[in-house]
């Protein structure tokens, strides 16, 4: 499997008009990385000043669940 990183490069090559959100998501979704991947891989690749620690923490959370495939995080079980 490729990291997130080279994976997020590529997608923002081909993509430019896209944001780093975006990009990150479209790189992650059922890709089944681990919740530590993704967590480090968000602190690492999405800009810091974009989202307060409150706003990331629930969106860290909702990213885990697309990166299992689960794209509504209110179907949890």
């Amino acid at each position: 499997m490729k990291s997130i990183g080279s994976n997020f490069e590529a997608i923002q090559k081909k993509n430019p008009q896209w944001g780093a959100y975006v990009c990150f998501r479209e790189v992650i979704r059922g890709r089944g990385y681990t919740d530590r991947s993704v967590r480090e891989a968000f602190n690492r690749y999405i800009d810091k000043r974009d989202y307060s620690e409150n706003e990331k923490k629930k969106i860290i959370d909702e990213l885990q669940d697309v990166a299992k495939g689960l794209e509504d995080s209110q179907n949890r079980g």
